[in-house]
């Protein structure tokens, strides 16, 4: 009886370990920006550890998604449309991985050494909104971003407007937050 309680109690335990454990297993969170340097047509993103933008992480895959029409925050996007993939693929020779290590920015469209295209780049259209999610190469997951790509008076591409997707508020459709953050580029 004794043998039996004790058992019990330690699986208990062990049960009771493993949630208040396991969560602080999940892998860190990755932060994700454009960078200052990109073509307006052709962004530039940049993965950090910190949201300070500080400590920049290797990169292990991309996904950039052309989303259509917000349906709320429960049903997400109604439609949506990968324009490019790419992932870091490893190599078990020793030379080849230090050649072709991870990159911590991929500027769309453009393949790095160790990478590959899963869906080749498809080019961007001015006006649409286009959701980024980054997986780090260490295993850290990041918060994505959502941009489009801004016309002046003229009709040319001018600028970038983008909003880290932790700022977004899930109830409320993109259109009112992605107006508040804008970022001319060069």
């Amino acid at each position: 009886m004794k043998q039996r309680i004790g058992r019990t109690l330690a699986s208990a335990s062990l049960l009771i370990s493993c949630v208040w454990v396991c969560p602080g297993c999940t892998p860190p969170l990755g932060y994700v920006t454009i960078d200052w340097g990109s073509v307006v047509m052709q962004p530039t993103f940049c993965m950090y550890r910190d949201p300070y933008f500080q400590e920049r992480l290797s990169i292990g895959s991309i996904e950039v998604q052309k989303a259509r029409g917000f349906s709320g925050e429960k049903k997400g996007w109604k439609d949506s449309q990968t324009v490019w993939q790419l992932k870091y693929k490893s190599s078990d020779n020793f030379i080849t991985k230090l050649l072709m290590s991870p990159v911590s920015c991929l500027t769309y469209g453009e393949v790095p050494p160790g990478y590959q295209e899963e869906v080749r780049a498809v080019p961007l259209q001015p006006e649409q909104l286009y959701v980024v999610g980054l997986d780090g190469y260490d295993g850290t997951d990041a918060d994505g971003l959502y941009f489009i790509i801004r016309l002046d008076a003229s009709g040319t591409p001018d600028r970038l407007e983008y909003r880290l997707t932790y700022f977004l508020q899930t109830n409320n459709p993109y259109r009112k937050y992605l107006k508040h953050q804008s970022l001319r580029l060069y």
